[in-house]
């Protein structure tokens, strides 16, 4: 997460959709006066102090964030955030938390094993028995960060909301909204080691891409995916 107040925006870090990319392409636009939690080491060296002083990490949400440093100000600051298919990143939390749970030892490993999603990847044998766990169901990540409820449905906080399957085009319009380069040289951060696989290999069938859609509702509903999105081919 990026709160900008040399530039006057805020970025919202949603897990799993390319928050890292970005947080790395606008590093170095940061100034003495704006704050960055996670990715870099900088912004990894703070980030408890500030979620332990203040309530704000890394992955705070839109509205947590606006609550903690006011309305106004948030209303006052352009505020951006990038969403994914959900099909495309359930596949890249079981592929995360699988990987991340193997490679950590001792204290480390037993708080990843507190994650929901982490009990849901130990309880199954397979994606398809993973994202219909409970656990799975709980992991406050999977769930919308950007918008809060309202008696009609859901408000979407944030100013512009890019799409990870159009990273490149959206990130350019939002550099130029911030007035910060774009550099063509960008190199994806944080991705998984499965990126070569296609999401599609990890659903046995089409069941398990209506049964994303169906407990992901809000998501699709918000930002329009279709069970036969373009980030996941039939089956």
């Amino acid at each position: 997460m990026i709160i900008s107040n040399s530039r006057n925006f805020i970025f919202i870090h949603v897990p799993k959709c390319a928050g890292s990319t970005v947080t790395s392409l606008l590093s170095s636009a940061v100034r003495w006066n704006d704050l960055e939690l996670g990715v870099s080491k900088f912004g990894e060296a703070i980030h408890p102090l500030y979620m332990a002083r203040f309530g704000l990490w890394k992955h705070a949400s839109a509205p947590e964030v606006r609550n903690i440093i006011g309305s106004d100000r948030f209303s006052q600051y352009f505020s951006f955030a990038f969403v994914r298919n959900p099909a495309a990143r359930a596949v890249s939390f079981y592929t995360f938390v699988r990987k991340l749970h193997q490679s950590s030892q001792d204290e480390a490993r037993a708080n990843i094993e507190k994650w929901p999603a982490t009990k849901a990847m130990l309880a199954t044998g397979n994606f398809s028995e993973f994202i219909r766990h409970p656990e799975f169901h709980k992991e406050p990540h999977m769930h919308d960060l950007l918008a809060e409820k309202t008696e009609d449905g859901h408000r979407i906080l944030v100013d512009l909301v890019g799409k990870v399957e159009a990273f490149e085009k959206d990130m350019r319009r939002i550099c130029a909204t911030i007035g910060v380069p774009f550099h063509d040289d960008y190199q994806r951060a944080n991705t998984s080691s499965n990126a070569q696989e296609k999401p599609k290999h990890f659903y046995a069938s089409i069941d398990d891409l209506e049964y994303i859609y169906n407990s992901q509702q809000v998501s699709h509903r918000l930002w329009r995916w279709t069970p036969q999105g373009s980030a996941i081919p039939a089956c």
